[in-house]
C-alpha cells in the first residue's frame, strides 16, 4: 500500500517520526466531508505498521492536524508531513508534502518518487506570508 512505501521510507531517513490520530474530541467534518466517529478497522493495521517500524504515535484530544501544529510551533517537532496545508492555520511554521513530480532548478531533470526514492516539497509559513505580502 502507499501507507507502507511511506513507512518503509521514512525508516530509511535520518528521522524520529510522530504519527498522530484524532481523538474523541475530533470535528465531525474535515476537508467537507463527514468524518468517522470510531476508528476503521485500516487505522488500527496503521498503528500496528508504525509500531512495528518503531515510529512514536500520538492520540490526539480531538483534531491530530492542530495537536501538530501545536507541537511544530513549539519545536517538538521540526516539521508536519501532510497532504495539504490545512496545518498552517493552526500555527504550524513548517511542512513536508510528498511530491510525486520535481522539477530541479536549472537541470531541468524530472524526478519523482520510486519505490527506492521519496521526494518532498518544504513550505515555510514565514516565506509564504513574505511572498504575499502578509510581514
Amino acid at each position: 500500500t502507499q501507507f507502507c512505501m511511506l513507512v518503509s521510507h521514512l525508516c530509511r531517513a535520518p528521522i524520529a517520526c510522530l504519527f498522530a490520530f484524532d481523538g474523541p474530541e475530533r470535528p465531525a467534518v474535515k476537508r467537507g466531508r463527514k468524518v468517522f466517529t470510531n476508528e476503521p478497522d485500516y487505522f488500527q493495521l496503521s498503528r500496528r505498521l508504525i509500531k512495528a517500524f518503531n515510529f512514536n504515535i500520538h492520540d490526539a484530544r480531538g483534531d491530530a492536524d492542530a495537536a501538530l501544529a501545536v507541537f511544530n510551533k513549539f519545536g517538538a517537532v521540526d516539521a508536519v508531513l501532510t497532504k495539504d496545508g490545512d496545518v498552517f492555520p493552526f500555527g504550524a511554521p513548517c511542512i513536508l508534502r510528498v511530491n510525486m513530480y520535481v522539477i530541479f532548478s536549472k537541470t531541468y531533470l524530472l524526478a519523482e518518487s520510486t519505490p527506492s526514492k521519496l521526494v518532498v516539497d518544504i513550505y515555510h509559513a514565514r516565506d509564504i506570508r513574505r511572498q504575499l505580502g502578509l510581514t
